[in-house]
């Protein structure tokens, strides 16, 4: 007996094979299987987990059998679009050609994303981010990370996204602006988590060695800082008197990242040259009044869509993700306005059947 199952097929055989079982999936010989693991009690997200085919498509299978349609005839998805077609391949090597700046995009290189997107607006081939990286890949392309251009050490970052600002706010009035890009240009104040950062510096502690010290330096600091905040929120130091002590504090942190970057432990160096190059996000919060020195706020409003979006496995539509986004989005404000939900809600809809304004999500101020 082989001690292995490996089978040595040769490359041509590999792909019919594929191209077969892409076709049986697209087909009614797919509800066979389907049928056989719903009538064992499977249910749809198992199925579609065991077929590798979406639960859409299981849906369909079955309401399919139901309304007796599934037959030789039946083929429940719509046409797909193959990479080996000519027509796709010039479309898709003409967008190559060009910088997306020329269909609209504000960015400089293509990526799988705005490529499949861009291919969907001209040919309405819907395709994923990662099935484009699988065409472009079989065909020799290959990808670069964009580079940042206006990082915060750059002594001409207030120049460049003055440039970005201008544009923006020469748009004309049916002007659209599309953004999709890895990088993340802040064109507002930038407020680094100081509840992150706190566990980062505890991460240089537990790899111990020559990054011990500095983790354990930068993390009683970081517990100064959170001690002085916590008087200021109740009222026993006024803003300027904390303004005052975490400037002498934040010449201490910054001689610690200086020297935290002349570490032998890669990683704290690394750590620790990533935030000297950011190092006045980390204060943004002193001198603006309304920032909060963590993101915990927004961690706690977002909560609630990611446990739903886990315990419900999303949505199958653009239409009900629509739904979900805007739901989500009153909910969650609603409740940071002391808002009575059921009741905007109502409102909404007595408004739709009206036809009348709907009521305002922005805050309620008296005059």
């Amino acid at each position: 007996m082989p001690g292995s199952t490996i089978l040595d097929i040769p490359l041509p055989e590999q792909e019919w094979r594929l191209a077969e079982v892409r076709r049986a999936r697209y087909s009614y010989l797919l509800a066979l299987p389907v049928l056989r693991l719903g009538a064992a009690g499977r249910t749809p997200t198992e199925s579609a987990t065991c077929l590798f085919c979406s639960r859409s498509r299981v849906y369909r299978m079955v309401n399919a059998y139901h309304a007796h349609l599934l037959d030789a005839r039946f083929d429940p998805s719509p046409p797909q679009a193959s990479w080996r077609s000519p027509s796709v391949r010039r479309s898709l090597v003409a967008l190559l050609k060009q910088v997306p700046a020329v269909y609209g995009w504000c960015r400089t290189r293509w990526s799988c994303a705005p490529l499949a997107a861009q291919l969907q607006l001209q040919r309405g081939i819907v395709v994923s981010a990662s099935t484009m990286r699988r065409w472009l890949h079989a065909e020799g392309w290959g990808w670069k990370r964009a580079q940042v251009v206006a990082r915060d050490d750059d002594p001409q970052r207030i120049e460049k996204l003055a440039r970005i600002r201008h544009v923006r706010q020469t748009l004309g009035q049916r002007a659209v602006v599309l953004f999709a890009d890895e990088l993340d240009i802040p064109l507002r104040l930038r407020q680094l988590c100081w509840a992150h950062l706190r566990r980062d510096f505890q991460a240089m502690i537990d790899r111990g060695g020559a990054g011990e010290a500095v983790g354990r330096q930068l993390l009683e600091y970081a517990d100064v800082l959170f001690g002085w905040w916590y008087w200021v929120r109740d009222g026993t130091w006024t803003r300027s008197t904390f303004r005052r002590y975490v400037g002498f504090l934040r010449g201490l942190v910054r001689e610690e990242l200086e020297a935290g970057t002349h570490c032998a432990c890669p990683k704290t160096a690394a750590t620790c040259r990533e935030l000297r190059a950011v190092e006045p996000a980390l204060w943004t919060f002193v001198r603006v009044a309304g920032i909060e020195p963590t993101n915990n706020a927004a961690e706690r409003a977002l909560r609630h869509a990611v446990q739903w979006r886990k315990t419900s496995y999303g949505t199958e539509s653009a239409t009900g993700s629509h739904f979900v986004e805007n739901i989500l989005t009153v909910l969650t404000t609603c409740r940071q306005q002391e808002r009575n939900v059921l009741n905007y809600l109502t409102q909404c809809c007595q408004a739709l059947y009206a036809d009348t304004e709907p009521p305002s999500l922005l805050p309620q101020t008296s005059s």
